[in-house]
């Protein structure tokens, strides 16, 4: 299941989960963002 990663600036972004874990850029602004972790987005 993708997760959904929100910037600030209000863009978002859904990531493999794969990818969980990594900063990656915001394709609007280009501030370095996080998907965070797996278990922490999972309840």
């Amino acid at each position: 299941m993708p997760i959904k990663v929100t910037c600030s600036c209000g863009a978002t972004a859904m990531v493999k989960d794969e990818y969980a874990g990594r900063t990656g850029e915001c394709r609007t602004c280009k501030v370095q963002l996080s998907s965070g972790n797996r278990q922490s987005l999972m309840l």
